[in-house]
């Protein structure tokens, strides 16, 4: 070391900076330093903030989403109007947030069939309906609504950007793929299943003080965490999880979008300050965290109701069937028996539950397709 500790301000600090090689006429420099820092930081780091506030993989994160959702779940002949007040809106937003009309009607072309392919894709089949449904449908409608139609619209856009002027191929198709993915995972499943709900069942969901404090908790939860806690990401699944578990469907996958909106809106503002990057693509990197957070949250959603929905079908089979009939599990182990059934066994129906074996004499069998998005029941 070149310095003594005793000259420094602390004995504790001196050891510190002697370690580093700090001498007394480094430390003297320290205040001119922090007087330069205050003056140039500031301004630098918001260049930087309202640089990535404004790249578009953030600007137009929730809006194609939501449009493919929207027209997914409408008759076909209400789309040109659709459309066009799409078109309307998508040019006006774009306009107040870019300034450049020419640059707002490039971005017309690829939102357009990015829009139209995910809702003619999410129409084949009812996928739009029955998306919750199971596992298979909800990575089917995710497929349908997030993955394929933004390929399209990123391809059209980015040829539109660079024929212009305005951007490099490669950088617009990369922001304008990962914003458009995104936000569409984030906001399918809620939008979709707000359409199968009526207005009246809708406004009954949201309109609780359940849904209210998980509301408050989630966005409550989430500020703490982005703000304080070191890898947030990590930490913001939490109340997703518990609104899983005693919530409606709807309202779990809504506040999901509501999570991921915070999440993403905490990015662009420069709550969560982003990695250095050394390259242009490496910056989809800051939002992979945000999809690994929402996905399994989505699927146990449906895992959940849809567990929820064999039990209330089989019970109500069970209950009103005048056959003899039990439910057995894949393992074989009894899970409900009729009443028919223990009045032949000559014995309560609880007694035979988490058996092996239940002798159901010469009675038909019915067996329950589960691999479908509705259980079917046929005899066998």
């Amino acid at each position: 070391p070149r310095n003594s500790a005793q000259t420094l301000p602390e004995k504790g600090l001196g050891h510190r900076l002697s370690f580093f090689e700090v001498d007394d006429t480094d430390f003297r420099r320290f205040p001119r330093l922090a007087r330069a820092l205050r003056r140039l930081a500031p301004p630098a780091l918001r260049k930087f903030y309202s640089k990535v506030a404004h790249t578009p993989e953030i600007s137009g994160l929730f809006a194609n989403a939501a449009a493919i959702a929207m027209l997914a779940s409408s008759a076909r002949s209400r789309w040109l109007v659709l459309v066009l007040v799409m078109i309307a809106v998508n040019v006006v937003a774009n306009m107040v947030f870019r300034g450049n009309w020419l640059l707002s009607l490039s971005f017309v072309p690829g939102n357009v069939i990015e829009v139209l392919a995910g809702a003619w894709l999410l129409q084949h089949r009812d996928i739009w309906r029955n998306h919750d449904h199971d596992v298979r449908t909800y990575f089917r409608a995710i497929a349908a609504g997030a993955l394929v139609p933004e390929l399209l619209g990123a391809t059209l856009g980015a040829l539109v950007l660079q024929w212009k002027g305005f951007a490099s191929f490669g950088t617009a198709w990369l922001d304008w793929y990962v914003g458009s993915a995104l936000g569409a995972i984030a906001v399918l499943p809620p939008v979709l299943a707000l359409r199968n709900l009526t207005r009246q069942q809708a406004v009954r969901q949201l309109m609780t003080r359940q849904t209210v404090a998980l509301l408050f908790i989630t966005l409550g939860f989430s500020y703490l965490v982005l703000l304080h806690m070191p890898f947030p990401m990590v930490y913001l699944s939490i109340p997703l999880i518990a609104a899983a578990l005693i919530t409606t469907p709807f309202i779990a996958l809504f506040l999901c979008g509501v999570m991921a909106a915070t999440a993403v809106t905490a990015i662009a503002y420069g709550a969560v300050a982003p990695p250095v990057f050394s390259a242009a693509w490496q910056h989809v990197l800051m939002f992979l965290p945000i999809v690994a957070m929402l996905v399994p949250v989505q699927l146990l959603v449906i895992v959940l109701e849809r567990r929820r929905f064999l039990t209330v079908s089989l019970s109500a089979l069970s209950s009103t069937s005048t056959d003899l009939s039990a439910v057995i599990d894949v393992q074989g182990v009894v899970q409900r028996v009729n009443q028919v059934h223990a009045m032949l066994a000559l014995v309560g129906a609880g007694e035979n539950l988490g058996r092996e074996d239940v002798a159901i004499g010469g009675a038909p069998a019915v067996e329950l397709d589960l691999g479908r998005g509705v259980g079917v029941v046929r005899r066998r």
